[in-house]
């Protein structure tokens, strides 16, 4: 008798689990108003053609801490997107459209939670979270599908597709972060100084 309540007691913790997840991922990835024009799911085209020539950086790194070979060819692809092609000297890359559509997703969830959350530490605090949403989110939109076969020959724990993701977004959440921190000292530095420099003025035309 004991165990069946146990058991009952389990599986509602999992149901409960599950559906604070479902939630959790409706709030950051999934719009409310699928006619709300203005909502940060719907990216800019300056976002949309800025996004792969981040994500050409975000693969360069990716590259430096991995050594399958099939994975690093799933990150490139020999099409230049149109930024990338109009700044090219010869040493950017082009990503893959798998890297230019996990990049995305990432890039509306970090623009919600902007909205949500309203502080730089809040959206810091929840990056971990979003990084895990867009995991469960890869399986969805079948990234790096091409490197299906190849997992198949690997231990079960050692999934390569799910590695590759993980990187690829916790790196791009750490340039954006590092980009909202830069923007933030550069508006804290601005309150700073304009009251200084209106005294200034003020004392000079005394």
């Amino acid at each position: 008798m004991v165990s069946i309540l146990n058991a009952t007691t389990v599986v509602a913790q999992v149901d409960a689990t599950s559906a604070l997840t479902d939630m959790r991922r409706s709030s950051i990835l999934e719009p409310h108003d699928d006619h709300d024009y203005t909502h940060p799911e719907n990216l800019s085209a300056v976002v949309v053609a800025v996004v792969p020539y981040i994500a050409g950086f975000v693969v360069r790194q990716v590259c430096k801490t991995t050594t399958c070979e099939e994975c690093i060819a799933a990150l490139y692809s020999d099409e230049l997107v149109p930024l990338v092609e109009q700044k090219n000297r010869g040493g950017l890359v082009s990503p893959s459209k798998d890297v230019i559509g996990l990049c995305e997703a990432v890039e509306k969830g970090l623009r919600r939670l902007q909205i949500e959350c309203g502080t730089l530490q809040a959206v810091n605090s929840q990056s971990k979270h979003l990084v895990l949403e867009v995991l469960r989110l890869s399986v969805e939109e079948k990234w790096f599908q091409k490197l299906e076969q190849h997992i198949i020959d690997l231990d079960p724990l050692d999934n390569h597709i799910c590695s590759l993701c993980k990187k690829v977004a916790e790196l791009y959440v750490k340039i954006h972060i590092h980009h909202m921190t830069k923007e933030r000292n550069r508006e804290i530095i601005k309150d700073r100084v304009r009251p200084v420099l209106s005294r200034m003025i003020i004392f000079k035309h005394q």
